[in-house]
């Protein structure tokens, strides 16, 4: 989908006051910038391996704010848990697929290329035979 086409098509032109970058692929960060509307802000929460580039642009003529958030405490995350649990947040539509310990190299790979993956979970407890062998 053209997710910055259906933000401005659910705010009315006007774009989002808040994205949240948890992919960690430059796909993400563009997505995350190009569905900010004016004094939007950015929270980067995705640890990315190597620096990205921004639209300094973007940032600039909608004056945009960019926050780094790397630490949390448990309230955050209770709310977090609250709020998948009462399907607020579609967690599951958001997990492209799972794979075991052994496919994480290509699991990283697919999610730095961007395309149809937005979220790879890694089942560490399977996928370890070989490696434990």
């Amino acid at each position: 989908d053209d997710v910055p086409a259906l933000v401005g098509e659910w705010t009315g032109g006007a774009g989002a006051d808040v994205a949240f970058e948890v992919s960690g692929a430059a796909g993400g960060v563009d997505t995350a910038v190009d569905v900010l509307g004016v004094r939007g802000r950015l929270c980067l929460v995705a640890i990315h391996p190597r620096p990205r580039e921004v639209n300094l642009h973007r940032f600039f003529w909608r004056e945009l704010t960019l926050v780094g958030a790397r630490l949390y405490d448990r309230s955050d995350f209770e709310r977090a848990v609250a709020l998948v649990a009462d399907g607020t947040i579609p967690a599951g539509r958001l997990i492209s697929k799972v794979v075991p310990l052994t496919e994480a190299p290509a699991a990283f790979e697919a999610l730095e290329g961007g395309g149809d993956v937005m979220k790879i979970l890694v089942d560490c407890t399977t996928g370890t035979e070989e490696a434990s062998a």
